[in-house]
């Protein structure tokens, strides 16, 4: 077999054949000599390898150059060594060998030598030698990242060594286990074994504090600070007085680390420096590249980027020629961190890809998972929220289940800042405060100030000024002792921020040139423009918009594409600045500008109560763009800004309803498992509900709501409520979650945004040209009114005076009494004197509904109403005209939450390709087993419906009474396939809507209940969808229209069209007028005409619009 390679700078023969006479012997040998407790005259191979041995403790140099020459002295015979003592010596002289490349982590090396003295030895060898290459290999295995053969290797070496008795041994493997566990961040079992190390160590003064330091890394991993940098101080004199040159190395690196990440950056140089100059005089390629992956990191926390770049490269170089993959994936890891932090964000991506990759080859979910926090912090700044915060929650549950404070304190404070710039800051506040603690806890001070400096800002932006001074004296009084200047320089930002709120712009410019010089010179170009991006705003706040114009656009020009959200700030302000300058058409402008950079951000996040809040904190952006389209004589632009602002959750969800199909099926285990955790909630509290009393006496489809129960003065069963409330809480988060964290989710594109003529050619497609919709947008002061026409656009802003608002509020008040007197002229059935109702209704119409439009209706020719904020409430088709008759008699209306929704269902109907219609599923319950009170006339009315459809198609018509309609089967059915066959699904039954808890509005079945979370899961095919049933066109009304409710989840489950109700509604009138309405339908009308025909004959005999007008048509 081929010697090892010679060692390079100590050359030397081999022992001769004599030992006794020192000054004879060759140079390594002479300094193995000289080493204490060498032999002083008396050397046989037995003593020569043990001395190699001790040498690697404290001369890993020295000690590698003797044991080649030992295994060269050996190997260098002219034939093969055939007499067992031979082998056995040339084989101790290969594990001599793999024991000092062990000791310097040299992996591939380590596992050749162990596999040469492997052949030597008999395959049936037993004993300490067998367990020595188990443990060497197992060594060799984990420090190129083999983890399983590591761990088979480990265990095997651990059982044979309990078995040998040698304590010694046992302790070496148990050092190599607690190594193994910390590669893979299973500290606490790595913690077990490092104490077990320690107490087998005995009076092994090395092995003993070996075990010490082992214990100190695991605290260290465990961020466990102040206990591993006691351990640390306690044992540098105790290695250096011992000449463990290795271990005092080791020590003062971990030292480095724990005062780089405490901020004290000298201290820190201190410890790196000596360490560094230790390896390298050892010649040991495999610490130097460990010291310097340490001072890449301090010079990044330094903001010296160009140096930690030199670093970094010096020890992924030394790591790849050792080939140990993990660590070069580490490398890169910290070469992300580094770009991140220099603003050079394509680079930190790629970086971070090339460091997943090898983490993925070595299945080090460790790894993966700390990978996905740095991508999430570069998705939250470039505005991909949602994907952020589904990062974050996923390693704070990781870093909290093996209890690393730093870490989550710093997935925390991430957490903060997002739920910041959602627009949630008292749950950013909470987070700041829950980071700071555990930043506390890890004595992590830099860190702690950094996150005081950020909850700074939010709680001046919340009022809080003085608590939000302090922190900022207290943080900026920090920095300015112990730097960084990065932090320093943020802090003067956030000092700017504040001092521009409070009126004060000149003294926030004197923070700001500070700070920009900063950035400047340290080429950190993002951070300069959001320096620039303040230094605009502070001269508008000083009256000086001129001055503001450069530095905004050249924040904004730095900031786009990659920073949307941020841009659009800049693009914001710069519009204001234009209008100062009386400069209207270049204010509109960047405002369209802002408004497309911020509805991309928006569409990046899933869930209605995220895009509502985030939608309100960027309000101004939406209505300051409206405003300058609409003073620009532009309506058509204003109208894209106007859908740009309403509904973008549902929008993405049914422009790509492909896409999500499988958000609650085929999903991974986390997603499967969120699923399974809200489905099970969901059951629980079906299982506690009580039986709700009625809001009205018996007739009304309709049962009380959770909401309604909690807010009477003694509810009945106030525990059980109390319980309900919790769990519906729970099941709301483990929704949210469900679709953060979909899959799915990952694949959506930014929907297009809203487009007039597209929206015109499907409109044209489905009614020709003499359709038109009327869109809204509502504030606390005015509403502004849009008719869109196949040809035209116009818009009418009207001022809401306190009356107006007051006649607004009287007709969407859900209170039955209030409506039974708007909408019937009755209190509590009985006919009331000169009732309100018909002279509200004429001024609402009057209101919201211009003459002109009021003049071009026709009653064949369809009109889509396109409601805002409570509009949603209202039944526009009731309202009376200057003729005094409904707009029903003069339009075909059905609704829709937005213009962009309304196109998204005409493409999923027109798509289907179906001219008639196929087969109906009619269910029906009149008896719900107490759960809630009877009702008459469900039955009858799908028994008439099933006729009338029977008459029509014969069998074509599936009709599910009383038991029959469960749980159980439609959820079976939707997973075959059987749901989606259905073209009209028809439910009679009792539901209820819930506006403060929407995921809680449901359908009884006779089993159970469908609510909300049920209903996004069903997949559906129908054309329509009837519930006829109570307050099933209600939706939850959140900021920026974004709805929550049934209507919503039965149209992300795949309903074309929707006919639902807008209060409760009385049994007998809804069985009339659903028959009425499938008559029309299958006389060939649409279901929108077909309502309209059907309420029309209502109302021509007689009946009150409390009886027909709840239904709407949606679709």
């Amino acid at each position: 077999m081929a010697p090892p390679p010679t060692h390079t700078s100590v050359r030397a023969g081999p022992p001769p054949e004599s030992w006794t006479a020192p000054a004879t012997w060759p140079g390594i040998w002479r300094e193995l000599a000289s080493l204490p407790d060498s032999p002083p005259a008396l050397m046989t191979w037995d003593v020569a390898a043990a001395t190699v041995r001790r040498a690697a403790i404290s001369h890993p140099r020295l000690a590698l150059a003797a044991a080649r020459e030992l295994v060269s002295a050996l190997d260098a015979a002219p034939a093969e060594p055939t007499s067992p003592a031979d082998r056995t010596r040339l084989a101790e002289a290969w594990l001599c060998l793999a024991e000092v490349y062990a000791r310097r982590c040299e992996g591939a090396p380590c596992r050749e030598a162990v596999s040469a003295a492997r052949q030597l030895i008999d395959r049936t060898a037993e004993g300490m030698f067998v367990i020595q290459c188990d443990l060497l290999e197992g060594l060799a295995a984990l420090f190129t990242g083999r983890y399983p053969d590591a761990y088979r290797l480990l265990t095997a070496a651990r059982l044979a060594a309990a078995r040998s008795h040698d304590l010694a041994t046992q302790a070496e493997v148990a050092l190599a286990l607690s190594r193994y566990h910390s590669e893979l961040a299973q500290f606490d079992k790595a913690g077990v074994q490092a104490a077990r190390a320690g107490a087998l160590a005995g009076d092994d003064p090395w092995l003993a504090c070996r075990s010490r330091i082992r214990a100190a890394d695991v605290w260290f991993d465990q961020t466990r600070y102040p206990e591993a940098e006691t351990v640390y101080a306690e044992l540098a004199p105790v290695c250096a007085a011992n000449g463990w040159r290795l271990d005092y190395a080791h020590v003062r690196v971990m030292l480095g680390l724990l005062h780089t990440q405490r901020g004290d950056f000298p201290a820190a140089q201190i410890h790196l420096a000596e360490a560094l100059a230790i390896y390298r005089a050892e010649e040991t390629p495999y610490y130097v590249a460990v010291a310097q992956r340490g001072s890449a990191m301090l010079y990044r926390r330094m903001g010296r980027y160009e140096q930690a770049l030199g670093a970094i490269a010096e020890a992924a170089a030394l790591f790849e020629a050792l080939g140990h993959p993990v660590a070069v994936g580490r490398c890169y890891h910290a070469l992300g961190l580094i770009y991140q932090d220099w603003n050079r964000f394509d680079d930190a991506l790629t970086a971070y890809g090339e460091a997943l990759d090898r983490y993925k080859a070595a299945d080090l979910t460790y790894g993966l998972m700390v990978m996905r926090v740095n991508q999430a912090t570069i998705y939250e700044t470039r505005g991909h929220y949602h994907a952020a915060l589904v990062a974050y929650e996923e390693a704070l549950g990781y870093s909290r289940a093996l209890r690393l404070t730093a870490v989550t304190g710093h997935c925390l404070h991430s957490m903060a800042i997002l739920h910041g710039r959602l627009g949630h800051p008292g749950e950013a506040v909470a987070l700041y405060r829950s980071a700071r603690r555990s930043f506390s806890r890890a004595r992590a001070d830099f860190d702690a100030h950094v996150c005081a400096a950020g909850q700074a800002g939010i709680l001046h932006g919340m009022g809080q000024r003085g608590p939000a001074r302090r922190l900022l004296a207290k943080a900026r009084r920090y920095f300015q002792q112990n730097g960084p200047a990065a932090s320093l320089a943020m802090c003067q930002m956030t000092l700017a921020e504040i001092a521009t709120r409070d009126g004060q712009p000149r003294r926030a410019l004197a923070y700001l040139d500070a700070a920009l010089a900063y950035f400047t010179e340290s080429d950190q170009t993002v951070d300069a423009a959001l320096c620039r991006l303040l230094i605009g705003e502070a001269h508008l706040a000083a009256g000086d918009p001129a001055q503001a114009i450069a530095p905004l656009q050249a924040a904004a020009a730095r900031l786009a594409p990659d920073f949307l959200d941020t841009a659009a700030r800049a693009e914001h302000r710069l519009g204001r600045a234009a209008l100062a300058l009386g400069d209207r058409a270049a204010a509109a402008a960047y405002w369209q500008r802002a408004v497309d950079h911020v509805a991309v951000a928006r569409r990046g996040i899933v869930t209605e109560r995220h895009a509502g809040s985030f939608y309100d904190s960027r309000r101004a952006i939406y209505e300051d763009a409206l405003d300058g389209w609409l003073a620009a004589g532009d309506p058509a632009a204003a109208l894209t800004v106007l859908e740009a602002s309403k509904g973008q959750v549902l929008a993405s969800l049914l422009l790509q309803r492909d896409v999500v199909a499988t958000v609650f099926t085929g999903q991974p285990e986390l997603v499967r498992d969120l699923w399974e955790k809200t489905w099970q909630v969901g059951r629980e509290l079906d299982a506690l509900r009580a039986n709700w009393p009625l809001q009205e006496p018996g007739g009304m489809r309709e049962v009380i709501s959770l909401g309604d129960a909690l807010k009477r003065p003694r509810p009945p069963r106030a525990d059980r409520l109390e319980q309900v409330a919790r769990l519906a809480a729970e099941q709301a988060e483990l929704f949210e979650r469900v679709r953060r964290s979909s899959t799915s989710f990952d694949l959506l594109d930014p929907a297009e945004p809203f487009s007039l003529p597209r929206l015109r050619a499907c409109a044209n497609a489905a009614y020709g040209a003499g359709w038109s919709a009327l869109a809204y947008y509502l504030r606390p002061d005015q509403v502004t009114i849009f008719w869109v026409t196949a040809d035209d656009v116009r818009a009418w802003t009207r001022p809401l005076t306190k009356l107006s608002l007051h006649k607004l509020t009287q007709a969407v008040d859900p209170a039955a009494e209030q409506r039974e007197l708007v909408y019937a002229g009755e209190l509590r059935g009985v006919r009331q004197p000169n009732p309100p109702g018909p002279r509200l209704l004429r001024s609402l119409a009057d209101l919201l509904i211009p003459p002109e439009v009021q003049e071009a209706l026709s009653p064949d020719r369809p009109l889509l109403i396109a409601p805002h904020g409570f509009l949603h409430y209202l039944p526009f088709h009731a309202l009376r005209l200057a003729d005094d008759r409904p707009l029903l008699a003069h339009a075909r209306v059905s609704y829709a939450p937005t213009l962009r929704v309304w196109e998204a269902l005409l493409a999923r109907r027109g798509g289907s390709g179906q001219t008639g219609w196929g087969r109906a599923l009619l269910c029906g319950l009149g008896e719900f087993n107490g759960r809630a009170p009877g009702l008459a006339h469900t039955e009858d009315e799908v028994r008439l419906l099933a006729r009338l459809l029977a008459g029509q198609f014969g069998a074509a018509a599936e009709a599910l009474l009383g038991e029959a309609v469960t749980y159980d089967r439609l959820q079976r059915w939707s997973d075959d396939g059987t749901l989606a066959g259905f073209d009209i699904v028809h439910l009679a039954t009792h539901a209820t809507f819930d506006g403060d808890r929407p995921l809680q509005s449901r359908i009884l079945l006779a089993d159970t209940a469908l609510a909300v979370p049920d209903l996004f899961r069903l997949r559906l095919g129908a054309r329509l969808v009837t519930l006829s049933a109570c307050q099933t066109a209600l939706s939850a009304l959140r900021p920026g229209d974004e709805l929550l409710g049934l209507r919503e989840a039965l149209l992300h489950a795949g309903a074309g069209s929707l006919l639902v109700s807008l209060w409760a509604v009385d049994d007998a009138s809804t069985g009339r007028l659903m028959a009425a309405f499938y008559r029309h339908l299958l006389a060939g009308a649409a279901p929108a005409d077909a309502l309209a025909r059907a309420q029309r004959a209502l109302y021509a005999a007689g009946e009150p619009a409390y009886r027909w007008a709840p239904f709407v048509l949606v679709g």
